[in-house]
């Protein structure tokens, strides 16, 4: 699987919330059972993602790890993971400040994005291609 359909994309539950997603078994979960991630291409079993925010309050993607094995996360690693969720978004609004800062000194012509801020916006789940480069 190259890519994941939005539909079946977990990060969109994600991306919703404000806090960590988990799906502990994705087969013994009902609201995922029969999503494809999981009865079939990958085999993705667990899944926990962190919603990444921009400057302007927009969550904008996931920060999210999978295995092919059911997991439960402790206290410690879910505070981990949002950890990182933190510093994926620090970088984000640093590089948007850079560019902001280009764009003040003439080095680089203003850009409008299609998400509204300086960052990219991709409606391919990286988390979901870095997973199918993995097998």
């Amino acid at each position: 699987m190259n890519s994941t359909p939005r539909s079946a994309a977990l990060c969109n539950y994600t991306i919703l919330g404000s806090e960590v997603f988990i799906i502990e078994d994705m087969l013994r979960d009902q609201r995922f059972a029969a999503n494809p991630l999981g009865n079939g291409g990958p085999g993705v079993r667990f899944y926990a993602g962190v919603p990444i925010k921009v400057e302007t309050g927009y969550r904008v993607g996931a920060l999210c790890i999978a295995d092919v094995r059911p997991r439960t996360l402790s206290s410690a690693r879910i505070e981990r993971l949002r950890q990182l969720g933190k510093l994926a978004e620090a970088a984000i609004d640093a590089h948007a400040q850079s560019v902001r800062a280009g764009e003040r000194r003439g080095r680089w012509p203003r850009r409008r994005s299609s998400c509204g801020s300086a960052t990219a916006c991709s409606g391919r789940s990286s988390a979901s291609a870095r997973l199918a480069e993995s097998r």
